[in-house]
């Protein structure tokens, strides 16, 4: 209730500076010509009430590099959006409160880098990709939780996120990418599911309070420096052959991790 009631006040807020806002955010045509997207914004604004519509037509996407840099503080993404592009609110320092439309599907490269001060947020369900990077230097998130209907993440999405230390993976990914939890200090546990067929370089680098990686015998291949700097345990779901038959390129700096298999 709490939540709902602060959402609420943040919409009345912003629909009440939009009227002094209107020449502060600019609106073109997609390619097909049937929806808008959000083109420009003042970087000036601290708030900005996104329209659902525009000339009659539905505004579905954030564009590139729409609210980079900018000083918005919070902001709730309407219904109608369904992409947040690249660069999007890269480098938005004061973003800290953001509410995601429930029904976006792609979170584009870079889209959220170094929103410092941006706290949890919702993953909705219906998000199927988040872009490489896409949430890299977001110190002030220490939670997350993916959603199934995701099926694609980014190299380094979640890089530098030092005080993540709870995520939720997808059950609907097969690639853990590269450098995708790199530095994340805080991580102390993590389960990767069986749909998961290969772990990419880095993807757990420098994860030093990283305890436990419970692993699915699904797992194709571990690249180089998946591991590096961890001293965690794995649980292997499967035999101490198959474990080492995916080692390839990581078999030197996973000898000296703790391995328990079945």
């Amino acid at each position: 209730m709490k939540r709902i009631g602060y959402i609420l006040i943040l919409i009345l807020f912003t629909f009440i500076i939009s009227s002094c806002n209107k020449s502060k955010i600019e609106y073109k045509l997609n390619e097909d010509k049937e929806s808008y997207y959000v083109s420009y914004v003042d970087k000036s604004l601290t708030s900005v009430f996104i329209q659902e519509e525009y000339n009659d037509k539905p505004v579905t996407k954030i564009g590139k590099n729409a609210f980079k840099e900018s000083k918005i503080e919070s902001i709730i993404i309407p219904s109608s959006i369904i992409e947040i592009c690249d660069n999007a609110f890269d480098c938005a320092t004061n973003l800290s409160n953001l509410f995601l439309s429930n029904n976006l599907k792609r979170i584009g490269d870079f889209a959220f880098n170094s929103c410092t001060k941006l706290k949890n947020i919702e993953i909705p369900n219906s998000l199927e990709e988040i872009g490489s990077y896409a949430f890299m230097y977001c110190y002030s998130i220490d939670k997350l939780e993916l959603k199934n209907s995701i099926t694609k993440i980014g190299s380094g999405a979640f890089m530098y996120m030092e005080n993540l230390d709870k995520i939720t993976l997808s059950k609907s990914i097969q690639i853990i990418s590269e450098n995708l939890f790199l530095g994340c200090k805080k991580i102390e546990s993590i389960e990767i599911f069986n749909e998961v067929e290969k772990i990419e370089n880095g993807a757990f680098k420098d994860c030093i309070n990283l305890k436990s990686i419970y692993l699915p015998n699904t797992i194709k291949s571990i690249g180089r420096d998946s591991f590096l700097n961890v001293t965690a345990s794995i649980y292997f779901r499967g035999t101490k052959e198959e474990y080492d038959s995916i080692l390839n390129e990581s078999k030197e700096e996973m000898s000296k991790l703790n391995i328990v298999t079945q």
